[in-house]
This record gives C-alpha cells, structure tokens and sequence, in this order.
C-alpha cells in the first residue's frame, strides 16, 4: 500500500473515531437525560406514595388511640357520643361512629341530620368488610365508598376492647379527596406532573392529568401497607427541548472535527508526505534485507540530513549482516548444546574465573550467572574434598587431558549435593590451554536413594533371619516326638506373633521403598481431616486408649500422600510401647510460614538409640526392632513432605514428639516434579 494511501486511511480513521466518539458521547448524554427524568418520576412517586402513607397512617393511629378510651366501650352513653364529637372536631375526620359486637350501630356523629342519625342508630352494620375486619382485631383502612352525598368516603377501623375483648368498632371517616388529600399529593409535582391515586380495589380516588398530555413517563408506587397505588404522569416535553439543543451541538461537532482533520491532512501531505514515500520505499528493501540500497530525498535541509543518514547506516548494515551471519552459525551450535541441556554446564579461563555459567548451573547450585560469572569455582566447594583431590584435577587439566570424577559441592543455601563432573581443556593451536568448559550432573537424590536402598536391605534381611528363626524353632517344637511339658498354644501364638511382625515389616519396607524409588508428589492436605481420621482408627483398633486431639479447624499443609500414614505410626507406636492403657494427646499448632504436629504421651519413650532414627540424624541399623523401622518411614515421609521431626523427653515420662510442615498459604508449595534434598 503506498504511503499517500496508508496517509489518507489513518485520516479517515481518526476522523470517523472521532466522529464516532463525539456521536457516542452526545447520545449517552442524551440517554442520561432521558434516564434522569424516568428517575425523578419513579422519585416522585415513590415520595409522594410515602407522604401519603404517612398521613393515612396517622389517621389510623388516631383512630386507635381514641378507641382506647374507656367511655368509647360504653355504648349509646353520652360519654361515647363526647369522645366521637372530640374525635371529629380535633382531627380531619368528617364523622365518627361506634358499632357493637353484634352488629349494631350505638353512636354517630356525622353533618348528617337529627332524623338521618336516629335512622341510623340501631340499624344492622354487621355486613360491612370494615366492621368484619376490625372485629379480626385489625385497624383496617376501607376503599372509597360513593354516600348519598355524592361524596366518596373512607372509613378507618378499629376494634374497641373492654377488659381483653373486643366488643365494638370505632370507625372514622373522611371525604376524598379533600384539602389536605390534594395538598400531599401535589406539593412535589412539577408543572408538567400528573397524579393518579388508585384504592386497593383499583377505583380512581384522585386524579389530575399533567397539563401536557403527550409523551409522558408513567411510574407508579404503593402507598405503604394500605394497598392503594399513586401514579405519577411526567411530560417529556422539556427533555425533548434540551435533546434538540444537544442534537444540533452533536453535528456542529462533528462538522467542526470533519474540517480540521481534513485541513490538517491537506497540509502535512503537501508539507512532507511525498518525502516519506521515499524514506520508506528506502526502508521497506531494509526490511527485505537490501542492506546497502541509498534514496534520493528532495527537500529542505533537514530531509538532506535524513538522507545522509539513512544511506550511511545502510552501508554499516550491509557490512554487519556479513559479519553476523558468521558469528550466528557458531551460536545456534552453542545454543542447542548448552541453554538447554539438563545438566550444569559453566566455562572458565585458563586461571579458573567463571565466564558463563548455563539456566541448569543456576538451578543446581543455586548461584544465578551474575553470582557466579567473575569469580571462581571455588564457591562450589564444601570443603569434603581433599587437597589432594584438586591437586590431581589440576594437574590432569593442565596436561590437556578430561577430568572425570564425583564430586561433593555446596550450593548457595549451604546445602551439599553429590555431582558427576567432567572437565575439559580447551587449547589454542600452539597446545596452550585457553579455556575450560565443566559439566556437572546432580546424581545427590541417586546416591540418597542408594544409600537408603542398601540400609534397608540390611535391616530387613536382619528381621527376616532373626523372625524366621523363631518360626522355624517353634515349629520344630511343635513337630518334636516328645512334646511333654510343650505349651502347644504359646509356641502356636509365638509363631503367629513372629508371621505378624514380618507382614509388618514387608509392607513398611514395601512403602519405604516406593517412597525412596517413586519419589512423590507434594499437594496441599487437610491435616485437621487427617489427624482426626488417625485418631480414629487407633481408637478403634486399641479400645482401651485414650486419644486427644487439639486443632484450630480448618489447616492446610504441603505433603505427601503418606503423610496421613506416618501420623499415625506416630501414634500407634505410643499405643503400643505403653506399659497400660496409654494416653495420647496429639496437638496441632499454626506457626508462620508451618504447622505444627505434637505427639505427647506417658508411656516409657522411644529408645535413646532409636532417636536418631526419627529425626534423621542416623540411619537405621540392622539390629532395630520394627518400631524402629516404623520411625525411618516416619522419618522418609515428613522429609519428603519437606518438614522436620524433632524429638523431647515427656515430663515426667514419655515422649513428645514434633512435626513441623510447611503451611499450604505460605508460598511453601512445589512442583510435583522438584528435587527432594
């Protein structure tokens, strides 16, 4: 596309977002104002709606507090008539009356005439929803009813008690729409608000329609617990005037917008635009790899200067693209080989400074390249190698010759790890050595696991001689000619106790070796889940102990799937080494950034050579028993958790035991695949 064109669209798009965003904002505004208005009639509603039911509810107040009038109860007294003359002088009332239980009108006091109130005294009112209502015990407000006056009429209700029952109404009414009714309704209305009040029945009580018909906004509103409804009637007029205004304010905008872009574009093409053409026709061969391609740029002083510019730097570029396509080859090659091997690679020089160092270094040692380019390899060292260990390596590099041995470095952390290095020289033509390029692979996690492996096959080839010897002793007992005085039951329980001890011992020494060779995965585990589940199931399996647990709800730690198990190894193993019935309290701890785990009980502790078992700080020897195996998975499972154990004498006897793991919310969760070390 050429420039000229590209120009032109980006003209165009600028000038119709613009335009657009001009538009957008105009009919937002005039939206907003038609919302406005929509809002300000569902307000008057809804406050003209609360006015009224605040009056009608304290008309009905008034009614109920003037029915609590002792002389009220006293029917067609004189006493009654006073408190219904007080009632209609002193409120808007238009007339009160009274209606006894059964029915019957005893009092009225109305504008009615002496004849029409006789009439009415006496006369049976018991079919009035009014009456009905207020007898349920309600202070009930009527629908509108049209009197012989023309006149619509409200009735409040309520019930009159005498020492707990009911045994009358005391009604009020009032005319509507009277003064006071009309001057609620319209004291918030506009010039151009209408009202509608509808009773509960739908019947219009009042109405005035706004004094311009058209395009109105209906809203309505309930008027408190009373069931009527007003509606409010808001004429749009003045809002359509206001979006007239906005609506020739919008096109005069986007006019104005229209001409000034297309100015300002008219210009810069005839100011620059034909230049630019040029400098990126120059550009775009750039671009396409033309290194060395030169533009003829006419114009002013400061195009002459671009030009110059522009075809010096092509000519660098020609020369550098000779030289970076040599230098490429070489480190692609180096690339592959190095950034993404699995293993450390670092290269010194030929006193043994540190030049580059490969993201697997990093990794394994710790040491990011910034650490570890400038400096030594002596970082490294741990201190377990000997002098004369270097001193071979040295002299074997020097020679020219590949080094290749284990060695024992220290990472960053002061962690050891065990690694299988290879050195090799790198000579200049002339045999000098220029260079040193080392590679190191982390063979730690092998050598543990070796180790442990071997250990384990000590210990368990130990149980299963001394275990097999006591089955086959026993059973040569029992297969003996002469088995007087042979207790045929003990020797028979003897066996099934040894065949006990070594199931036991296969499966914990089937889970150490799938925790030492599967290396797990760590996951976030609901430990108070878990150790209520342990205590659980030693309850069940040693009736007679008494396990606690003491845990703040809901904690989450980082473990592995054993981890459960070797809670409750724990546990059962002071179960079982107790001398009685053993108590047991297991308590769980938030700390930062860990839980912990507390194992206490009263019974004679864990064996003083066994200890070290648990927490780490020796391995197991073929002469411990099973619980000391039971402790080596214990130990396995909580490094491989990433936690610690820690070991306490019991005051004044017993063990406690600690295990403190990594918290799931503090940032302690890994990879499933990380190193275990």
């Amino acid at each position: 596309m050429k420039t000229r064109y590209a120009f032109f669209l980006v003209l165009l798009f600028v000038m119709a977002v613009l335009s657009g965003a001009i538009f957008v904002g105009f009919q937002e505004y005039k939206s907003t104002l038609y919302e406005e208005s929509r809002e300000d009639t569902t307000q008057t509603a809804v406050h003209v709606g609360s006015e009224l039911a605040s009056e009608f509810s304290g008309r009905r107040q008034t009614v109920r507090l003037t029915a609590t009038t002792p002389a009220v109860a006293r029917h067609g007294s004189d006493a009654q008539r006073a408190v219904l003359q007080r009632l209609v002088e002193e409120t808007g009332f238009s007339g009160a009356s009274v209606i006894a239980s059964n029915g019957t009108m005893t009092n009225i006091v109305s504008d009615l005439t002496p004849e029409e109130r006789a009439d009415l005294i006496g006369s049976d009112f018991g079919d009035r929803t009014y009456f009905q209502r207020a007898m349920a015990g309600e202070t009930y407000l009527s629908d509108p009813v049209t009197a012989e006056s023309g006149n619509d009429i409200v009735t409040v209700s309520t019930p009159i008690r005498h020492n707990g029952t009911v045994v009358g109404t005391l009604n009020g009414a009032y005319h509507v729409p009277e003064a006071w009714f009309a001057d609620s309704v319209t004291a918030s209305l506009g010039p151009d608000d209408g009202v509608s009040i509808y009773a509960q029945s739908g019947r219009v009580v009042y109405s005035e329609p706004p004094q311009s018909g058209a395009n109105t906004v209906v809203r309505n509103a309930t008027i408190g617990d009373t069931g009527w409804t007003v509606s409010i009637q808001s004429s749009q007029r003045p809002v359509q005037s206001t979006i007239r205004s906005v609506t020739y304010l919008q096109a005069g905008s986007i006019l104005a917008v229209v001409f000034v872009i297309v100015g300002f574009g008219w210009w810069v093409y005839r100011r620059n635009l034909h230049q630019v053409e040029h400098l990126l026709d120059g550009l775009t061969r750039l671009e396409n790899r033309e290194y060395g391609t030169e533009i003829d740029v006419r114009g002013g002083e400061e195009w002459q200067q671009i030009e110059a510019g522009f075809n010096e730097m092509s000519r660098s570029l020609a020369r550098f693209e000779h030289e970076r396509r040599e230098r490429e080859q070489s480190l692609r090659e180096f690339k592959r080989a190095v950034e993404h091997a699995g293993y450390a690679v670092f290269i010194t020089d030929a006193e043994g400074t540190i030049e580059y160092v490969n993201p697997a270094f990093e990794e394994i040692t710790g040491y990011s390249a910034a650490d570890a380019v400038g400096v030594t390899p002596d970082i490294l060292n741990s201190g377990e190698m000997s002098d004369d260990y270097f001193a071979r390596q040295w002299e074997t590099l020097l020679a020219g010759e590949e080094w290749d041995e284990e060695i024992v470095n220290e990472r960053r952390n002061g962690t050891q790890y065990v690694a299988r290095q290879t050195i090799t020289p790198l000579t200049a033509e002339d045999g000098a050595v220029e260079k040193f390029v080392a590679i190191q692979t982390d063979i730690t996690a092998l050598k543990d696991r070796e180790r442990h492996l071997q250990t384990l096959s000590r210990v368990l080839r130990h149980n299963l001689r001394n275990k097999i010897g006591v089955i086959v002793g026993s059973a040569e007992l029992l297969a003996g000619d002469d088995r007087s005085g042979v207790d045929e039951a003990a020797i028979g329980d003897r066996i099934v106790d040894a065949g006990q001890q070594l199931t036991d011992l296969a499966e914990k020494e089937r889970r150490i070796v799938t925790l030492l060779t599967a290396q797990p995965r760590r996951k976030r585990i609901d430990l108070a889940a878990a150790v209520e589940s342990v205590a659980t199931r030693v309850r069940q399996e040693y009736p007679d102990s008494r396990i606690t647990v003491t845990c703040p709800g809901d904690v989450t730690v980082v473990g592995i799937d054993e981890l459960q198990r070797g809670l409750y190894e724990l546990v059962e193993n002071s179960v079982v080494h107790a001398d009685e019935s053993a108590t047991v309290a297991v308590t769980v701890e938030r700390r930062e950034g860990s839980v912990a785990v507390t194992v206490e009980d009263d019974g004679p502790g864990i064996p003083e050579n066994e200890r070290p078992i648990l927490t780490g700080d020796a391995d197991i020897e073929p002469l411990s028993h099973g619980s000391g195996l039971g402790l080596w998975l214990v130990y396995h499972i909580v490094r491989l958790s990433d936690g610690v154990v820690t070991y306490a004498d019991g005051t004044p006897t017993g063990s406690v035991i600690t295990v403190e793991l990594p918290r799931a919310d503090s940032g302690s969760e890994r990879a499933g695949n990380s190193q275990n070390r």
